[in-house]
This record gives C-alpha cells, sequence and structure tokens, in this order.
C-alpha cells in the first residue's frame, strides 16, 4: 500500500505545482502593486520580481493572477527537481496547457520522455510553438532562483529569448538572474518590482495588523515595528504571531526587535518554536528534513503514530505548513522556517541527524520513491547505500529514458563509491557511447574490469552474477567498437554474446542481434538478413520494449537499401516512424534513428520532397545522440539536399561540420564518407586541387594510395577507394583506376551488395569512357543500369552529372532498338536528367545547334575550353594550367558530354555559336 499511495502522491504534488497558491486569510490586498503589475505586464515582456526571502514575491503574484479572468494565467511553482531540464519544460507545458494553450502533441511527448533528446532543443522547438498561440499568454514562473547554475536556466534563457511578444512572463527570484537580463532592459523589454517595491508601506503596515492582529497596537509600537522589520513581509507575520494574545510585557518584546533582518528572522523563529509544546516541537524538528512529506512518511522519521493530528495543529497554529495538493496529503515547511528548524537540528548530535534521514530513505525505497531516497541515503552519510539504490535502478532508469538523471545522481558519488557498483558504470558508459563521448565510456569501461576482478575476491558475488557483468562489460565494449567502426571485433563479440550469454535479458539479446547485423552489412555480409532480423524480433516481443523496435526498424532498413531491396527497407523504415509517433514521450531523437536513413532511400528513389520534410525535421535532432548511421545518412542527404538547391558552399561547409564532428568523436566511418562526399562535389566543381588534398588526408594511415583490401572487406575502406580511383581518374591515372576499379567488382560480385556495386559500375563506364573504349563503357553501364532497375537507384546517376546524363543518351538510344536490355529505367533516367539539369538529347544536327550548354561550365572548365579552340595539344594546355595531361583529357570528357559532341573540333564550333569563347 505503501508504493500505491506514494504514486497517487506523486500525481497530486506535480499538478500543485502549476496551480496558483492558495491565498491566506490573511493576506492584504496591495492594490498599488497590482496595478504597477498591469502597467508593467502591458509594457515590457518580462517583468522581474526580485528580492530576498520572505517579501512576499509569491504572496503578490498569486493574488495579482488570482484577480484576473480565470484561466488566463499559467503558473510554475520551481523546486530543486526542476533543475533537472525534462522536469522544468514539463512543468512549463503542463502549466500552459492548465490553462487551455496545448502544446504540439510531439513536443510535449519529446519532453516527457527523455529516452532521446537535447534539453536545449526542446526549449527552442516550445518557443516555436508557442508563436502559433492566438492570443495573448501569461505566464508566472515562481522561484527561479532555485534553477541557478542548471541547464535548466539555460532551457529559460531560450524560452525569454525567442518566444514572441503575445507571451508575458513574470518571474520571481531571491537573486538576480543571469539569463539575458542586460540585454532585455538594452531593449525596454524588460520591467522590475525590487525590495524597495515590495516593503511595506507605512499604511499597508496599519492595514497589516489591523487584519491580522493584534488589533490594540497603538501607532507608536506600529512604527517601531515599521522601523524595525523595515517593511520586510515575514517579518510582519512573525511579529504578528509573537505579539498576537497575552504578552507579560510587550513594550520589552517591541525593545527586543532590533538586529538585521537575519536576525530578526531567527528570533521570531525561535520564539514561535518555543511556545510550541515539547511533542510538537520535536515533531517539527525532526520532520524539518523533508523536502515535501505525508503523515506516513513523518510517522516513519518522527516516531508519531498519529502524524497526521500533529501535521494538523501545526497548520491549525500558522506553523508555516504549505499544503502542496487539494485533498492536503502532502505538505512543505515555508523555507524560512524550515530553515528556522533545521538550523536547530544541526545543534544536535551528527549521528542522530543521520539517522532521521536513514529513515526517510528506507520509507522513501518502499514508497517507490527511489530518488528522493537516495538524496536522504546522501545525507545520512551512507552515499555507499545511495550507490546500491542507483545501482538497483539504473537499468530501469536507462530503460525509461532518464539517463541523464541517472548521470546526475552517480556525478554526486564520490568517485571510490561510485566505482564500487558496476551496473551504474556500464549503463554510464552505453549513455556516453549514445552520445558519442567514446573516450570517456572506454575510460569507465576499463575502471569497470577493475571492479570486477575486485568482485571476485568477494564470497557475496557468486559465478554467475561474475559472469553476467563480465558479459555486460563485453556488451559496451562491442557498441563502442561499432562506433570506432572496428567491425571484426564487434562481430567477434556479438557471436561470443550470442553463444556464452544466455542469461542476458532480452532488449538486450535484441540489441545484440542488431550490433551483429550492423557488423555483417559493414563487412558486406547480406545473405543473413532475414535470419538475423527474425531473431531479434523474438526478442524484442519478449522484452516488449517499443522504442527498441524503432532501432529495429531501423538497422533493419538500412541492411535491406544496401542489398537494392529498396521497397521493403521504405516499409522498414515506415514502419519505424511509425511506431515511435504512437509511443508517448520520446523525443525525435529517436524517430531520427528511422527517418534519417529513410531520407536517404527516398533520396535515392528521387522523392525529394518527402527527403526534404525529413531533413528538416529530424537532422538537428539526428546530430544530438543516437547511432552512428543516422549521422550517415543525415549528413549525407542534408548536403546532397542543399547542392540541389544551388548552394554547393553550403553542402561542402555541411560536410566539413561532419568533418570536424566524426574527428572530435572518433567516428572513422562517418569522417571517411563525409571526405569521400566532399572530393565528388569538388571534382563536380572542378576544383581539383582541393580534392586531391582531401582525398589524400583520407587514410588514417597517410598512405596517399589505393588500399585493395583481400579480406577484411568494410565499407570505410570501399569509400575509401572509390574517392582515391575519383581522383586518380581526374589526373589521367586511368590504367590504375580501372585496376583498383576491377579488383573491388570482383570482391563484391558474389555479395549482393546493390547499393555499393552500382556505384562502382558507373565509375567503371566513365573510366572506360575516358580509356576511349566507348562501347565497352556503355556495356557496362547497361549493367549498373539494369542492377539498379528493381531498387530504382536514381539519385547514384543523376549525382554524377552531365556526364553520365550524355552516356544514359547513348545508351538509351540503343536500348530504344532493342539493342540492350532495361529500356524502360533508362528512360525514366534521361527524363530526370531532362527534368532536373536541362539536359537536352540531340535528334539531329540542327537541334544540336540550338541546344545550349549542358550543365553549368566551371571556371576551370572554361579555360580549358579556350586553350582548346586554339588547337594546341593536351600536353601544352596542362603545361599552362598547371594540369596533368590526364586532367585535361577529364576535363574535356566533361566539356563534351556538356554541350554535346565528341571531338575538339565540334567542341570549338559550338562554344563558339553559344557565345562561350570569341
Amino acid at each position: 500500500m505503501a508504493r500505491n499511495n506514494g504514486f497517487a502522491a506523486r500525481l497530486g504534488l506535480e499538478q500543485s505545482k502549476i496551480r496558483i497558491p492558495q491565498i491566506s486569510g490573511r493576506y492584504v490586498d496591495r492594490a498599488r502593486l497590482n496595478r504597477r503589475l498591469d502597467a508593467m505586464i502591458l509594457k515590457a515582456r518580462v517583468t522581474l520580481v526580485q528580492a530576498p526571502a520572505g517579501y512576499g514575491k509569491t504572496s503578490l503574484l498569486s493574488h495579482w493572477a488570482a484577480s484576473r479572468p480565470q484561466g488566463s494565467v499559467a503558473w510554475v511553482t520551481f523546486d530543486a527537481a526542476d533543475r533537472d531540464p525534462f522536469i522544468f519544460l514539463s512543468n512549463i507545458v503542463n502549466a500552459f496547457h492548465h490553462v487551455g494553450f496545448h502544446v504540439d502533441v510531439h513536443i510535449k511527448k519529446s519532453i516527457e520522455q527523455r529516452h532521446f533528446s537535447a534539453p536545449e532543443v526542446l526549449a527552442a522547438a516550445l518557443a516555436d510553438c508557442i508563436f502559433t498561440a492566438e492570443h495573448e499568454l501569461l505566464m508566472c514562473l515562481d522561484d527561479i532562483h532555485l534553477l541557478r547554475d542548471s541547464p535548466s536556466i539555460e532551457c529559460l534563457a531560450i524560452l525569454i529569448e525567442h518566444t514572441p511578444e503575445h507571451l508575458k512572463l513574470v518571474l520571481s527570484t531571491r537573486e538576480t538572474p543571469d539569463i539575458l537580463t542586460g540585454r532585455l532592459r538594452a531593449y525596454g523589454a524588460l520591467a522590475e518590482l525590487g525590495l524597495d517595491d515590495l516593503r511595506f508601506a507605512s499604511d499597508e503596515v496599519v492595514a497589516f495588523f489591523r487584519h491580522s492582529g493584534p488589533h490594540d497596537l497603538n501607532e507608536s509600537e506600529i512604527n517601531v515595528i515599521e522601523e524595525r522589520t523595515e517593511g520586510w513581509a515575514a517579518g510582519l507575520r512573525l511579529a504578528s504571531m509573537v505579539l498576537d494574545g497575552e504578552q507579560p510585557d510587550r513594550a520589552e518584546m517591541l525593545a527586543s526587535l532590533s538586529g538585521g533582518r537575519r536576525q530578526l528572522a531567527s528570533f521570531f523563529g525561535e520564539e514561535i518554536l518555543a511556545r510550541q509544546p515539547a511533542e510538537l516541537q520535536e515533531f517539527l524538528l525532526q520532520t524539518s528534513i523533508l523536502d515535501r512529506f505525508c503523515a506516513d512518511l513523518c510517522t516513519a522519521v518522527s516516531g508519531v503514530k498519529d502524524a497526521q493530528k500533529s501535521i494538523d495543529e501545526a497548520e491549525a497554529k500558522g506553523l508555516f505548513l504549505i499544503p502542496l495538493d487539494h485533498s492536503r496529503n502532502w505538505y512543505r515547511y515555508h523555507h524560512l522556517f524550515a530553515g528556522f528548524t533545521q538550523k536547530k537540528l544541526r545543534e544536535r548530535p551528527v549521528e542522530e541527524v543521520q539517522a532521521l534521514h536513514l529513515k526517510a530513505c528506507n520509507w522513501l525505497c518502499g514508497a517507490g520513491m527511489p530518488l528522493s531516497a537516495f538524496e536522504h541515503a546522501l545525507s545520512a552519510g551512507q552515499p555507499e547505500r545511495a550507490g546500491q539504490i542507483l545501482e538497483d535502478q539504473c537499468d530501469d532508469l536507462f530503460t525509461a529514458g532518464k539517463q541523464l538523471t541517472m548521470m546526475s545522481l552517480s556525478a554526486r558519488l564520490p568517485l571510490e563509491v561510485r566505482n564500487k557498483f558496476p551496473m551504474v558504470l556500464l549503463s554510464i558508459a552505453w549513455r556516453l557511447t549514445a552520445n558519442w563521448k567514446l573516450d570517456q565510456a572506454e575510460d569507465l569501461l576499463s575502471a569497470c574490469r577493475t571492479r570486477l576482478e575486485e568482485l571476485r575476491n568477494d564470497p557475496d558475488f557468486s559465478k554467475d552474477q561474475l559472469n553476467v557483468i563480465a558479459h555486460y562489460i563485453m556488451h559496451r565494449e562491442m557498441v563502442v567498437a561499432l562506433f570506432r567502426d572496428d567491425v571484426a571485433t564487434t562481430e567477434k563479440c556479438a557471436e561470443t554474446l550470442l553463444f556464452q550469454f544466455p542469461a542476458a535479458k532480452p532488449y538486450i539479446k535484441a540489441a545484440i542481434y542488431h550490433h551483429f547485423m550492423d557488423a555483417e552489412r559493414l563487412q558486406f555480409k547480406l545473405r543473413d538478413i532475414d535470419r538475423v532480423a527474425a531473431l531479434a524480433r523474438e526478442q524484442l516481443a519478449l522484452a516488449g520494449s517499443d522504442h527498441a523496435r524503432v532501432f529495429h526498424a531501423s538497422i533493419v532498413g538500412i541492411s535491406y537499401f544496401f542489398a537494392g531491396r529498396t521497397d521493403e527497407a521504405i516499409a522498414a523504415l515506415e514502419n519505424g516512424i511509425a511506431l515511435y509517433r504512437h509511443l508517448k514521450g520520446h523525443a525525435d531523437s529517436l524517430c531520427a534513428v528511422a527517418a534519417m536513413p529513410l531520407g536517404m532511400v527516398l533520396y535515392e528513389r528521387n522523392d525529394l520532397v518527402r527527403t526534404r520534410t525529413l531533413i528538416e525535421h529530424y537532422f538537428v535532432p539526428a546530430t544530438m545522440l543516437g547511432q552512428v548511421e543516422q549521422l550517415v545518412c543525415g549528413w549525407l542527404t542534408h548536403a546532397r539536399m542543399l547542392w540541389l538547391d544551388g548552394s554547393p558552399d553550403q553542402a561542402i561547409r555541411a560536410l566539413q561540420d561532419a568533418h570536424r564532428f566524426a574527428i572530435s568523436h572518433g567516428l572513422e566511418r562517418l569522417k571517411c564518407v563525409a571526405d569521400a562526399e566532399m572530393v565528388r562535389l569538388m571534382l563536380r566543381l572542378g576544383r581539383l586541387d582541393e580534392a586531391t588534398q582531401i582525398s589524400s588526408e583520407m587514410d588514417s594511415s597517410g598512405t596517399p594510395a589505393p588500399l585493395m583490401p583481400r579480406k577484411n572487406v568494410t565499407v570505410r575502406l570501399c569509400f575509401y577507394d572509390m574517392t582515391w580511383v575519383r581522383v586518380a581518374l581526374a589526373h589521367g591515372k586511368i590504367t590504375e583506376a580501372l585496376s583498383v576499379i576491377r579488383h573491388w567488382r570482383r570482391l563484391l560480385a558474389p555479395t549482393h551488395a546493390t547499393m555499393i556495386l552500382v556505384k562502382w559500375d558507373i565509375l567503371f563506364a566513365l573510366a572506360l569512357s575516358l580509356d576511349g573504349k566507348q562501347a565497352e563503357a556503355l556495356r557496362v553501364l547497361d549493367q549498373a543500369v539494369a542492377r539498379a532497375a528493381p531498387g530504382r537507384f536514381i539519385r547514384t546517376f543523376l549525382d554524377e552529372g552531365p556526364v553520365i546524363a550524355g552516356m544514359i543518351e547513348r545508351l538509351y538510344q540503343r536500348t530504344s532498338h532493342g539493342q540492350m536490355a532495361g529500356s524502360a529505367f533508362c528512360a525514366e533516367l534521361l527524363k530526370s536528367f531532362c527534368d532536373e539539369q536541362g539536359y537536352r538529347p540531340e535528334k539531329n544536327e540542327q537541334e544540336s545547334e540550338e541546344t545550349g550548354i549542358q550543365g553549368a561550365m566551371s571556371r576551370r572548365e572554361l579555360q580549358v575550353l579556350n586553350l582548346a579552340a586554339s588547337r594546341i595539344s593536351n600536353r601544352e594546355i596542362g603545361e599552362t594550367l598547371g594540369l596533368t595531361e590526364g586532367s585535361v583529357k577529364w576535363y574535356l570528357q566533361q566539356i563534351y558530354d556538356k554541350i554535346g559532341v565528341r571531338r575538339r573540333s565540334e567542341a570549338a564550333r559550338k562554344a563558339r555559336q553559344l557565345g562561350l569563347i570569341s
């Protein structure tokens, strides 16, 4: 029952934070401040109410909010829990919902279940959502000083900076917040209400005592109180409690009101405590350690059997109890009063206070509040107990999407204590890996291995328990190896775990199958896709983990794409996105796991509208947390879309960003793929020197030569050699390039790696064409078209530009006469070239003359064309421009295809007709 009661109470506690606090019956209406607030809020976007504790900030704002039309003011009262940015954002969303403004459901879900999320991104998305509000929104945020030096204050800064004029924010704080206040003042967007404004004026002091008592104070006595309290609301409240009733000598009491605010508060606090029965004093002192409390928790801590009676008595006496829900199950003490009692409690022996915290820890563990229990375990001087609580909970916290909470709590453990709990270390390592912090993850795995060796000498740990920890370590090592593109180690670890770790939880076993599938794909081993996928699905069904099914869909979809099964790839990836949309509370980073690969597949199919939608919505979340594959797919597709938008410089900058990200996180495959794409684009732009430099720096060993592996073949090595071939062809090294191409086509022929084979086929056709073997080039290109047709690999051809367009045209002329297969797909490719790049096939000589330039001519191509028209040799052109003879041949081939000719003399004649040269 304690657990159920605790759960129900938590629900009420969460709701209490977004309700306007109830106004005390002793509150004095401060009309002048209400009017000032109205004027300030009308004028400024942000109103700051700042003063030390006890100056009535919350009372003032709650009275002002309650005086406005019902449902017009959203309210959040912050506490220490809101230092967690996801709790902070969730409370903001719930407060808006409470007053009828409904935040976009995807944003709300992403905040509530933060398995894959970045709070700053979510704050920005929430700010964008507020722009859709059709009417003015008012929001009070109380006690923002409790967010100081936390990620939540950064989220609040984003909301303040980016929200529209029709959102009016009212902030209360004890301290000056470091959130854009200088900039807001400069732009006249900040109104401020400070300590001097909040002091009770003389007439308000009179009204206060007239309302709260004692009612027989004369003018002189009121003046003394006002002078000594300096209009401090809490001081007036405490003075009223002390003086209201029979006093042996009121004059003496008033005379003792001296000193600063802090001394005054301490005096009144002790006077109040001293006037209570001994049993109630003890109850107040012992329960002051609790941030929030209910009767059962108070009984556990204080030993008072009827704790509810003591709570009711304290509330009736006005002893600073604040109810946190309408049913009055949960309470907290006023911060000042809690400070008084805690200070007095600290005068007792440390062991006595720690014993109280330990009792609280035990009750909270039983009530299903392990995170609160963790806090009290630390306060009880038992960090190992706190560590054990986290050790028992970290797996559940991780799978529930609370990795940030888990990491934050673990950071508060002494390092020597944290390193005693292997599951804590392993959970943090997995999270760090998902954040691409691989070095830190490996450091933790090293500490975990050290701890495992120590536990082998601990009789409390059985051999089976030690084996489980060892296998969990191997699992995390496998994940790091995959992220580092060490696919051989990944494959070996996966095979070992599948054979030796039958006790693995289903979601762990499913993850092992997934990583095994990744390792196989990255080595072009695609025969067992369906079998391994089926085994992983069985484990996911046992695990009941829907978010893991999104990962499954992504990994299977990417494998299908590699194998040329694009229809199945799209179906799997769309299923992953559909699964995400049915989940509650997961951020867009989870959806990006499937959305970025889907974007790449749709891009390949030339479905650019859907591709753009996915990139615009999910590319940024994809760079926050997840897998390497989503980074590769996301950055490549993002850059390619920028290229198609006519922004080549932006496309290259995006790839440079990907390169820097890969270097800083040790992601070798992302680096290689980004560099390979940069080289391709540089060559399209005629920037051969830059392309050559990038290519020479791609291999980590610094070898400026093709790798041409015969075993341990991987996708990364394939992209390296493919890039080398492109640059070699541009430099006229056709024979060497053909050797590398033939080697890779032999290696990949039996693998069914259709996507990569099509790319090699196209490069082979280009190389043969440059070598003057036009008929053979067309036969190879026909093979590429036939291989690509079932999966409709369109962009692989289109992205090669006008050179391939000319070859596709000639191929189509042959296929249309029945000389070659694949005419339908060839016709589709030719139409796509015409639609996108303005390519027009030559039908006759007259039409050829009117065709115009087929594609943009680079500056270098125009230089080569001018020199070629002067009838000097390729060698002489190269010497003039600082190019190799092979590079000149490369440029001439591109020029011929762009203007639709086959010989130099024709190129010169047509270039003059088109006005390209004089």
